[in-house]
């Protein structure tokens, strides 16, 4: 009995003096060590890192991030310049999307005339512009040029990004093929949709950046990894997830445009809302534009369409997503809850004019 008696008290003194030890040596020992005087004299010398700020900083060298994005961007980045009598100015960046020398840009930047506009690449190479479109339902300007053997880029998605993200925004120069960036941060996420109100026939989802002057369309937005994220046209950014569905467009429909019309506004139900106003998941509808595709199947002002075809609409699924599948003269099935009863109504796709 005694021996029992004997082993437990060492067992507790062990664990008592280890939780002494590390209580008062390693943590309060470390903090009288930070008063200035002791700290000074070094009077103590405890097993603990020394906090001498009461502001605690973990500062990570990104510098070779940013260099390794640019350095994989910058080959797949044009410039538009446009030719005088005197000068050749630089007029904003491009997209190089196919080897072939199909670029893409925001705004309507050639107007009426591509007279004078050339597309000059980050080798070197320049060519004269052909041809172009411009979209006015998301302020894209697709042009062709005489050009091969161009480098691509990666387009990345840019629902993914997440608010507090770096973003770089690219431009070329001319001088010596230099390429100048901003800085810039995501400041709000493009899968937030709270409180927004969106156009099923003009797809503005994108995601919001700060620090990046007003004054300055088309830039590139690129990711650190050096995939293109966005297009900059001086007041918002044309998302790469919109880039990417108006580029199918014009591909597959020998460089024309044709988009899809739907006719209806609305705003997303979120999985918070759907539990707390105890409402379906999916879209409410706003509006309804009259002699519309919604009004002629019979779409009202307060349906949550739940569902369009097979796919379930919510905030992973989201409704702009679903309907850049199709195209006019489609058939699309719209389940809809309309108060306490459910619905399934048929919309044959419109061609946006």
């Amino acid at each position: 009995m005694r021996n029992r008696q004997v082993v437990l008290i060492i067992i507790i003194s062990v664990v008592f003096g280890f939780l002494v030890n590390l209580l008062f040596q390693r943590l309060v020992l470390a903090m009288i060590s930070t008063i200035p005087v002791v700290n000074r004299w070094k009077l103590l010398n405890p097993q603990a890192p020394i906090v001498i700020n009461t502001r605690e900083e973990v500062r990570v060298s990104d510098s070779g991030d940013v260099l390794d994005a640019i350095s994989s961007a910058r080959a797949k980045l044009c410039a538009i310049t446009l030719q005088d009598t005197t000068r050749v100015n630089v007029v904003q960046g491009c997209v190089n999307l196919t080897s072939d020398g199909v670029f893409v840009t925001a705004g309507n930047v050639f107007n009426t005339s591509i007279d004078n506009f050339k597309v000059v690449l980050d080798d070197g190479r320049t060519a004269k512009i052909i041809s172009n479109i411009f979209d006015p339902q998301t302020g894209l300007t697709f042009f062709k040029a005489d050009l091969n053997g161009v480098p691509t880029a990666a387009l990345g998605n840019s629902k993914n990004l997440n608010s507090g993200e770096k973003i770089l925004f690219l431009a070329h120069s001319i001088s010596g093929h230099n390429v100048n960036f901003l800085l810039s941060f995501v400041s709000r996420a493009q899968t937030d949709f709270a409180g927004q109100i969106l156009d099923s026939d003009r797809p503005t989802w994108s995601f919001n950046v700060q620090n990046i002057p007003q004054q300055t369309p088309g830039l590139t937005a690129v990711n650190l990894k050096g995939e293109v994220v966005g297009l900059w046209t001086g007041s918002n950014v044309i998302s790469s997830d919109i880039l990417r569905q108006i580029s199918n467009i014009y591909f597959s429909n020998a460089g024309h445009l044709p988009h899809p019309s739907f006719g209806f506004s609305y705003k997303t139900i979120t999985a918070t809302e759907s539990k707390i106003l105890n409402l379906p998941e999916g879209v409410q509808v706003v509006d309804v534009s009259k002699a519309s595709p919604a009004q002629t199947a019979g779409l009202q002002n307060g349906d949550i369409i739940t569902s369009v075809n097979n796919d379930q609409v919510n905030e992973s699924g989201p409704l702009i997503e679903i309907l850049f599948k199709y195209k006019p003269d489609d058939q699309v099935k719209f389940k809809v809850t309309r108060g306490k009863n459910n619905l399934e109504l048929t919309l044959k796709v419109g061609l946006l004019k």
